[in-house]
């Protein structure tokens, strides 16, 4: 194997990989009773929507409990859902972190160099010394608006 591998250019790891690898690469992971459990959640997001992944596997898990069966772990509920395309879009709360960073990202986006031209590195200075003062800054400076962001907390 290592001759044909020099003269392929190959290294000796992939040409052997090549050789032993499976002849049908393996499918999705599926469990024999997720159709079942497709069914349950497909109804229980039809009865609730705005569930997520978690909330929905809390009521089967209910209902499991009562008859004595084991509980469905929220990973299997997350990848079943995934598959079928449920799940709810990925919303953050925007916190006050969040909201520095905001502000200086729009300040980049327009570039608003223009506000403000007197005021310069100076006044910055004072707005770090001040410290949370900084956060509640609203206006876009001519430096750099990722200046804020680092130092409020």
């Amino acid at each position: 194997m290592k001759a044909v591998a020099e003269t392929l250019g190959v290294a000796r790891s992939h040409l052997h990989d090549k050789v032993h690898r499976l002849v049908k690469p393996r499918g999705p992971y599926r469990k024999p009773d997720d159709d079942g459990l497709l069914e349950l959640v497909r109804r229980l997001i039809d009865e609730r929507p705005t569930y997520g992944y978690r909330r929905i596997t809390a009521l089967p898990n209910r209902e499991r409990a009562k008859t004595g069966e084991p509980a469905v772990d929220h990973k299997r509920v997350f990848r079943i859902m995934r598959q079928n395309t449920m799940l709810l879009a990925v919303t953050r709360a925007a916190g006050p972190a969040a909201s520095m960073t905001a502000r200086s990202s729009s300040c980049a986006r327009t570039g608003s160099s223009s506000v403000m031209p007197s005021l310069g590195r100076e006044f910055a200075a004072r707005m770090i010394e001040l410290g949370n003062a900084v956060s509640s800054l609203s206006i876009c400076l001519p430096i750099s608006c990722s200046l804020f962001s680092r130092y409020s907390r």
